[in-house]
């Protein structure tokens, strides 16, 4: 049904979870800002370490969040938490980077 509306703490968690993708997007574009792969780096929000081994462009990191944002509120994957929520997204990341 199109006219259904999700409850609010969908919505916010939602938000929430595009504040924390855009912020791990932010620490690897910081991490690269010399021109060099960002290596291993802790990002926000998530348990995991990332490592990344080429320079990803802003608008491939841009392309792959939208990707995620999509599969996660398309599917009905919606974690449960924002630190559940960065941990998929690092992997989804890392999948991604490595497919191209």
């Amino acid at each position: 049904m199109a006219t259904v509306t999700q409850p609010v703490a969908d919505k916010n968690l939602l938000h929430e979870i595009d504040v924390a993708t855009t912020q791990i997007l932010e620490a690897i574009h910081r991490a690269q800002g010399d021109g060099a792969p960002a290596g291993v780096l802790k990002p926000p929000h998530g348990s995991k370490s990332l490592t990344v081994d080429r320079i990803v462009p802003i608008a491939e990191q841009r392309r792959i969040k939208r990707q995620f944002l999509k599969v996660v509120t398309d599917d009905g994957q919606t974690p449960s938490s924002v630190a559940v929520a960065a941990d998929m997204f690092l992997d989804f990341f890392t999948r991604q980077i490595a497919s191209d």
